[in-house]
């Protein structure tokens, strides 16, 4: 199936270090599974071509159904997030399963991407449901109350954070979603930290990246260090001013701002900028 997408592009979505479920294919196309969706995807222009999932869920998954120009005027405050934007255009914020979306960030607490997406695989396949997909085998993350074997999610390199998945997996009911969306992103954010191994940035990321509460701002040691560069003269300040800044700087959108500004700074695209 084909979609004509604007202000699209799958490669940076996909590769910013948002979602790790995906693989890249010999023909320059993707194959990316969230939930109980595996779906293969190449995007040639502006035209986004895949199998195996309906436009409908396509469009849900990449957030093509949002005000991006919008978004991206309301963030586009000054010549440095100008730069991002330019560089990038067309990155988006993904829309993750809310349970694989939290386990998947409290394995990222003191961690780095090759080893988030190595606990994620293993988790998968120890406790989701193996598919076939173009031939080849793929697992799904597994659903809620199914992570239930400690000694498995401890050989999933897990380390310290093996305890934290185990309890978050007991502990939920399955209506603590829904009811995270009803509140405010501050109340939310709130709940999310009173969660085993949930501190300040994984709970940002859920609420960013899973309940779609834009005004998240995550900080890690990448935005730490950006923010500090750009806008605070390389000097040291915490967490929590950064994200009071943050929500006063950008608005509403500051989450989209803060993809922008982490992935441009991953590629160097601030370097002089920032140390």
């Amino acid at each position: 199936m084909r979609l004509r997408v604007k202000d699209f592009n799958l490669g940076h979505t996909l590769e910013c270090g948002q979602f790790f479920q995906f693989e890249p294919q010999p023909e320059k196309g993707y194959v990316v599974w969230s939930g109980d969706s595996i779906f293969w995807c190449r995007q040639i222009g502006d035209v986004l071509e895949f199998e195996g999932i309906p436009p409908e869920k396509v469009k849900w998954i990449f957030g093509l159904d949002v005000d991006y120009r919008g978004i991206l005027n309301s963030i586009c405050k000054d010549s440095k997030v100008e730069r991002a934007i330019k560089a990038l255009l067309g990155l988006r914020i993904m829309r993750q399963e809310f349970f694989e979306c939290l386990v998947t960030y409290v394995c990222s607490a003191n961690s780095n991407i090759p080893k988030i997406t190595k606990n994620t695989r293993l988790l998968s396949k120890f406790f989701g449901k193996r598919v076939l997909f173009r031939g080849k085998p793929y697992y799904l993350f597994p659903k809620l109350g199914d992570i239930s074997d400690y000694k498995k999610v401890v050989a999933a390199k897990t380390g310290f954070r093996a305890r934290y998945i185990l309890e978050i997996n007991t502990a939920l009911s399955t209506g603590f979603e829904s009811r995270l969306r009803s509140m405010s992103y501050e109340a939310a954010r709130r709940e999310l930290m009173g969660l085993p191994g949930v501190g300040p940035k994984v709970a940002d990321c859920v609420a960013l990246f899973s309940l779609e509460k834009f005004e998240a701002f995550p900080v890690d040691v990448w935005i730490r260090r950006t923010m500090q560069g750009l806008y605070f003269k390389g000097h040291k300040t915490s967490d929590k001013e950064l994200r009071q800044f943050a929500s006063e700087y950008f608005g509403d959108y500051c989450g989209y701002a803060n993809q922008f500004l982490f992935y441009a700074a991953r590629k160097g695209i601030f370097r002089g900028f920032i140390g």
